[in-house]
């Protein structure tokens, strides 16, 4: 079995390296040249899951978490 950090690393680094190839700026967690895989998982957190999970929460109040 694939390990799935492994897979959405891959994924990253291709992304990155085709935005580099078309001058684009780099999504910061995707650079294979500056990350590491602590750093990288931080930054998906804060850039991807939490913001994603406050949107849901905002349109699904019922998944929102009471008395935390």
């Amino acid at each position: 079995m694939l390990n799935v950090c492994f897979v959405l690393f891959q994924e990253f680094f291709r992304q990155s390296d085709a935005e580099k190839l078309e001058g684009l700026p780099v999504t910061p967690f995707m650079d294979r040249d500056k990350i590491t895989k602590p750093s990288s998982q931080c930054s998906f957190i804060g850039l991807v899951l939490l913001p994603l999970f406050e949107a849901l929460g905002a349109l699904l109040p019922e998944l929102q978490v009471s008395g935390l």
